[in-house]
């Protein structure tokens, strides 16, 4: 929010002594139009054409907490601890906000909506409550702030493009209650507050209202679970190892051979064809290339399966091996 202050606009001193407003006081946020379309609508000209005209009704200045131009900038008027002068009867419970607005000329920017939105956070957050969104009608009989503009605060001041929107907790509030205060589901409360736990919100902890209606979240879906690990056991491996040979053909002795034919495969010592579940002779040469490939030599190379190589194999290639 860039918020000009007094000093930044040059403001004139006070042609009198403005009370003084605990923040505790404040309990509505009163938006107000200009009337009729202003002369200046952005600028430090706009704020102190504001200040000129409440002077010359008599006022210690501007009567305006803030002054809100087409640009977005907010200009500082009572500020926040000084009494208005903006709606008979509310100028100590309300903060008056003008919007450089007026009868006939153009709309309020979204620059402009946003930063009185961004005000109207402020203020709950300093007050620690969430304030009554008012226009000045609802205080006294008036046109101001106009239909669009007043529509636009009945509508809860939503942020121009679906900003999220904020809320300062209360006493005794809970998520439930904020849910229903604001109109929305409580599990897309939540979602907006991943990091708040539910049972340890306090006063003045703020929370990111998700846009009224906006859907619970789905549930994440569950992660796969990840494929078994194939287990092969060294003994009866040996056993295929020394009994297939001589079987070349017949029904496969013991089907965890697979496991280890592939891996041969993909190491590049056995032809994929041959891949079919018998320790035959090609996968007797293909395994003693494998155990000279880890440095072995002689009878440690003569194909039949080992703890060490068939170890190497299984962590290279992601099985499990047993006894």
């Amino acid at each position: 929010m860039d918020l000009i202050s007094r000093a930044g606009w040059q403001a004139p001193a006070w042609a009198g002594s403005p009370a003084v407003v605990p923040l505790s006081s404040r309990r509505d946020f009163f938006v107000h139009w200009y009337g009729s379309p202003p002369s200046i609508d952005r600028g430090p000209g706009l704020v102190r054409a504001v200040d000129r005209m409440h002077r010359g009704q008599g006022w210690a200045g501007v009567g305006y907490n803030f002054v809100v131009d087409q640009d977005g900038r907010v200009w500082e008027g009572r500020g926040w601890n000084r009494q208005g002068a903006h709606c008979p009867g509310h100028n100590v419970s309300g903060i008056g906000v003008l919007v450089a607005v007026g009868k006939g000329g153009p709309s309020a920017t979204p620059e402009a909506l946003t930063a009185v939105r961004d005000l109207y956070d402020e203020a709950c957050r300093r007050t620690g409550r969430a304030l009554d969104m008012r226009g000045h009608r609802d205080g006294i009989a008036t046109e101001c702030p106009g239909g669009e503009l007043y529509a636009w605060v009945r509508a809860g001041m939503p942020r121009p493009g679906g900003g999220a929107a904020t809320h300062t907790v209360e006493p005794d509030q809970t998520m439930w209650s904020i849910s229903q205060q604001h109109g929305v589901d409580l599990d897309a409360l939540r979602a907006a507050n991943p990091k708040v736990r539910e049972d340890r919100i306090f006063p003045d902890d703020v929370l990111t209202i998700p846009k009224a209606g906006a859907p619970a979240p789905k549930p994440p879906a569950p992660k796969p679970t990840p494929p078994a690990r194939p287990v092969v056991s060294l003994a009866r491996l040996v056993q295929a190892a020394r009994v297939d040979p001589p079987k070349r053909g017949t029904p496969v002795s013991y089907s965890p051979t697979r496991v280890v034919e592939d891996a041969l495969a993909k190491e590049g010592l056995l032809t994929r064809s041959l891949v079919d579940g018998h320790f035959g002779t090609a996968t007797v040469s293909a395994y003693a290339a494998w155990q000279r490939r880890l440095g072995y030599r002689g009878r440690d190379a003569d194909g039949i399966p080992g703890r060490a190589s068939l170890n190497a194999l299984a962590k290279k290639y992601g099985f499990t091996t047993t006894n």
